[in-house]
């Protein structure tokens, strides 16, 4: 069968230009395209917690902001203006046998927000697997009492920028 010129010409251009678009940068979470996620959760309301950092972030340049909500509505916005990290948003982590955890805290107004992940060991039985559970949410406290707590239902996890970028602090269990 034999193709006509001008449809062999334009076929690969349109193929281009298909890829080309396929391949732009795309928003994740409530993170713009020309963002870091730092933690995207998405939650069983459809609801989403973004810890969204400028593409250039290091101690003098760039900017760091929690966002809630959805992409149509945003609920809230920490700091309200974007800021550096520092003496805004803290990390911590500790170790489990069979595991590890991590938390970004920050403070608005009176309320405590911990964007946490975890992998505990659940089976110590020996020549057994360990059967790991990964948890991750946010949890919000109120006068050092936890208020509330959701779970993400993606894989999130507090991504290696934190530790590199934000101030550390001890962790402390509850």
């Amino acid at each position: 069968m034999r193709v006509p010129m001008r449809l062999a010409l334009v076929a690969p251009l349109a193929l281009c230009l298909v890829a080309d678009y396929s391949m732009a940068a795309k928003p994740a979470f409530l993170c713009a395209a020309d963002e870091q996620v730092v933690f995207g959760c998405q939650l069983k309301n459809k609801k989403m917690a973004s810890l969204c950092a400028s593409k250039v972030l290091n101690a003098s340049t760039g900017y760091v902001q929690y966002r809630f909500g959805t992409s149509k509505s945003l609920e809230l916005e920490y700091p309200a203006q974007r800021a550096l990290p520092k003496g805004h948003f803290y990390i911590s982590s500790t170790a489990y046998s069979g595991g590890g955890a991590s938390r970004v805290r920050f403070k608005n107004g009176d309320a405590e927000y911990f964007l946490f992940d975890s992998t505990v060991r659940t089976n110590f039985k020996p020549g057994e697997p360990n059967n790991p559970q990964f948890e991750a949410g946010i949890e919000v406290q109120q006068k050092g009492k936890p208020a509330s707590v959701r779970y993400c239902v993606n894989d999130a996890s507090n991504s290696s920028l934190a530790y590199e970028q934000f101030e550390k602090e001890a962790f402390v269990e509850e």
